[in-house]
């Protein structure tokens, strides 16, 4: 009986004993030793895909020059002329939030022969003014771009480029894509990981990588006569690649 209560009196001794230490002792300059966790072994793969996409978008570029001894009518004559045309362009259709200037400018044309090595004849406009004033067009709807460009030739501008032909990223959409460039990841980094002797784990960590895309580009003909301006709208290639992260065990 005395060994009993000799024992309960020595347990309920440590208890204290413990309680005290938690709440007295300056328990922060116990060394509790050092925990860590091995990295976990992973792998790193790129994934690609691609698809072709039918352009969407025509952008063109259309510049009015003039040419005057007076700065002050070629000015005029080519605020006239842009005047006309941006006019003309609205009429076909096109909204103002997608006719945008691109560069003004009036400079006095200088003389060749001073410019020029070896010397070559004298410009006949050198000395005269210089006025140029020019505009980009993006045409959202690719059946019009025939009637654009038509419309364009026979205008005032001086000289016009395009169209180039892009894909309407707004509304063209990646997600198959996106998947097909994971899977393309996880087919590589199965493989390595069967070389390897290793078994491929779960996903940590997905990031998508900058797109590449590839436009084909179109010129308008320049004189277009008294038949339509042929063209071909095309498509464009898109790339997806990401990077993916996975687990190797």
């Amino acid at each position: 009986m005395n060994q009993m209560l000799k024992g309960a009196f020595l347990t309920i001794v440590g208890v204290v004993l413990i309680i005290a230490a938690v709440f007295y002792l300056p328990l922060y300059r116990v060394n509790w030793g050092r925990f860590s966790m091995l990295p976990a072994a992973t792998i790193t793969v790129t994934g690609q895909s691609q698809g072709s996409v039918q352009n969407q978008i025509a952008s063109y570029n259309a510049t009015v020059t003039s040419i005057n001894a007076d700065k002050q009518k070629a000015t005029d004559e080519t605020n006239t002329k842009m005047t006309a045309l941006i006019k003309s362009v609205k009429d076909f259709g096109i909204p103002e939030t997608d006719i945008k200037t691109e560069n003004i400018s009036v400079s006095q044309i200088p003389d060749v022969q001073t410019m020029i090595y070896p010397p070559r004849p004298s410009n006949a406009n050198a000395g005269d003014w210089q006025a140029t004033n020019s505009i980009s067009i993006t045409l959202k709807d690719v059946t019009k771009a025939s009637a654009l460009s038509d419309l364009l030739n026979k205008s005032g501008a001086t000289n016009i480029y395009g169209p180039t032909f892009t894909v309407d990223t707004s509304t063209t959409s990646d997600a198959d894509l996106l998947a097909k460039a994971v899977v393309d990841a996880k087919t590589k980094a199965q493989s390595i990981a069967t070389a390897s002797g290793v078994t491929l784990g779960r996903v940590i960590n997905v990031q998508e990588n900058e797109a590449n895309r590839i436009y084909p580009l179109a010129q308008t003909a320049k004189d277009a006569g008294s038949s339509a301006t042929p063209v071909q709208p095309g498509t464009s290639t898109l790339y997806k690649t990401v990077t993916v992260v996975f687990e190797l065990k």
